[in-house]
């Protein structure tokens, strides 16, 4: 997609891509890209906002280094009779990916260097949450004279993931020489593993969480791991606590005799 969106205050969404394209062991595969979020406060100091989303997440799966977030957040342009912003706290950025390298890569003793990185939407869409926060944006944001924000909501997910967005992953994983590749998630196996075999439709699909399949992708086998999804925050659901609980049973029972 050519322009997915503005984020408030004006800088565009954009596609995150993997930053090292040496080949690597292991192709994760995620589902949509975060962003960097910040406190928002009038110029009498009254919090307008305590977590909007303002600029891209440096790379996939970002986990969240303050000074870094903060360094983001300075470069985005917020008139000063549109008061400030500031950094919300650790918890407010890089949750998911934080949650990533200690539920997933740790348990399997993988390093994140090893890994090529992709998401099914390579760019941020705005969840339930998030979109309350933008909904306040765009109410006030032409008393400031701001940009207006325009991103996708995550309700159309579906819709975003193309047929040449399936070609995208393909090329990647081709260009990653990996032949691991692990999934987070549901949206990875119905959007993309069920095109190679149709059984693969969620996690629910498999007989074994956490257990190492095989599938053929044009004319290659590769070795499948189907994991949960990390969340944080408001993003849990019963769904995913659910899975949350037998992954956990999973890294106390299985994840050390795993062989990739």
């Amino acid at each position: 997609m050519e322009n997915p969106g503005k984020f408030p205050f004006g800088e565009d969404v954009r596609v995150l891509t993997q930053k090292d394209s040496t080949p690597k062991e292991y192709f994760v595969i995620g589902s949509y890209a975060s962003a960097v979020h910040a406190s928002w406060f009038d110029m009498s100091g009254k919090m307008i906002s305590r977590a909007l989303a303002v600029a891209n997440e440096p790379e996939i799966l970002w986990t969240g280094n303050s000074f870094e977030a903060m360094s983001i957040i300075n470069r985005v342009s917020c008139p000063p009779d549109a008061g400030r912003l500031s950094d919300p706290g650790k918890i407010m950025n890089g949750g998911v990916g934080r949650l990533f390298s200690v539920e997933i890569l740790k348990p399997l003793n993988i390093l994140r260097s090893d890994v090529w990185f992709t998401l099914l939407i390579p760019f941020t869409v705005a969840n339930k949450g998030q979109r309350k926060s933008l909904n306040r944006y765009k109410r006030i944001c032409g008393q400031f004279k701001l940009p207006e924000s325009s991103i996708l909501p995550s309700n159309i997910k579906s819709s975003l993931i193309t047929e040449q967005r399936i070609k995208e992953i393909l090329n990647e994983l081709e260009e990653s020489k990996a032949e691991v590749i692990i999934t987070l998630g549901d949206l990875p196996l119905h959007h993309f593993i069920r095109l190679f075999d149709s059984s693969k439709v969620n996690l629910s699909a498999f007989v074994k969480y956490g257990a190492v399949n095989n599938i053929e992708i044009n004319n290659k086998m590769y070795k499948l791991l189907p994991l949960y999804h990390p969340k944080s925050g408001e993003n849990i659901g019963s769904y995913t606590e659910k899975w949350m609980h037998i992954h956990q049973e999973w890294k106390r029972f299985d994840a050390s005799k795993i062989q990739i």
